[in-house]
């Protein structure tokens, strides 16, 4: 898995080799649960980086059969977690809202209150891809709030890394500079805090931007990941990039 994601330790060529090689092991033994971790990890390798997206989906929908099936209850929570926003890149935003319930259901059965609050991180991020942006910001605050009771300063830049967007969308420009200066904060001392604080000063100069520009605050949705999401009218929109830190 390490090496499969956008990590100090990623390696798509040698993540590729292993996860072929274990593939063909973990079907030659019919082991189930590895073959299930292994799809998760090639549909994490695929979409995270850009390098197949489509790709990406069809190795998820593979692992969430084979999860569902033989009762892999961590695996498909996982697996239902990190799918839910590529539903939404795919124009199948129901879907997308369906697995991250389900996913924020399981996180709660097992009491695994870390993911339970990156799963709010990525409620945030679905509603903004369809802006829902009230929506968005009352998923951000819950992810906050939990983060903070855990103390997973990780999640809690993540949580804030994009919501500012949505305060942006409904001309809150002030609360938008303050989530995107909180995620900055708290991201700069998480063990990956690069990542969270590389979006959040961009977002911030266009909160800044904002208030300086002529005309109404615009309706478009906007989104991470370089796909597309759909907007409150139902088309397609561009979207940007952005991850979150993995399990290994």
């Amino acid at each position: 898995t390490i090496h499969s994601i956008p990590s100090a330790a990623y390696e798509p060529g040698r993540a590729q080799e292993l996860n072929d090689r274990a593939l063909v092991l973990a079907r030659a033994l019919d082991d189930k649960a590895a073959e299930a971790k292994i799809l998760w990890n090639l549909m994490l390798m695929n979409s995270r980086v850009g390098t197949g997206f489509q790709r990406a989906l069809q190795y998820g929908e593979q692992a969430l059969e084979i999860a569902r099936e033989n009762n892999l209850r961590e695996r498909l929570a996982y697996l239902l977690n990190d799918i839910s926003p590529m539903m939404y890149y795919n124009a199948q935003p129901a879907r997308g809202k369906q697995y991250n319930l389900e996913a924020r259901a399981m996180w709660r059965e097992l009491d695994n209150m870390p993911m339970l609050s990156g799963n709010y991180g990525y409620a945030a991020m679905n509603h903004l891809f369809a802006g829902e942006f009230a929506e968005a910001i009352a998923a951000s605050e819950e992810g906050v709030r939990l983060s903070r009771e855990i103390g997973n300063e990780w999640n809690e830049a993540f949580a804030q890394t994009w919501v500012g967007e949505a305060y942006m969308e409904l001309g809150e420009i002030e609360a938008a500079e303050r989530v995107m200066t909180a995620a900055i904060t708290v991201g700069a001392g998480a063990a990956s805090g690069s990542a969270l604080s590389a979006h959040a000063p961009h977002c911030r100069q266009r909160a800044r931007a904002r208030v300086y520009r002529d005309g109404r605050i615009g309706t478009r949705a906007p989104g991470i990941g370089g796909y597309t999401a759909l907007g409150r009218d139902g088309h397609q929109s561009d979207v940007r990039g952005g991850r979150r830190a993995r399990p290994l």
